[in-house]
């Protein structure tokens, strides 16, 4: 049912959508807000880091997968590991 991959850059209009969403961002740790199609471009061409990955969701229930969501790894200020 779910499909956690990588974000590619093909990806930034359906992010940039679904991040778009004032009750989405405002659940996560950081975000710009407004969020721009330039904010999913940017952080879907960022460096990945092997140790600190980061996926997106997809559902793949009725037709083409859907973005539903997104996982990652992040050091926070104090130096320990998030999961978010």
């Amino acid at each position: 049912r779910l499909l956690l991959r990588p974000g590619w850059r093909e990806d930034a209009p359906a992010l940039a959508h679904a991040m778009g969403d004032e009750s989405v961002v405002r659940n996560l740790a950081r975000a710009p807000w407004p969020y721009a199609l330039g904010d999913a471009e940017a952080f879907l061409a960022r460096d990945a880091d092997p140790f600190l990955p980061h996926f997106l969701i997809f559902s793949r229930t009725r037709g083409a997968p859907r973005l539903i969501g997104g996982c990652g790894i992040s050091r926070g200020e104090d130096e320990e590991l998030n999961l978010g």
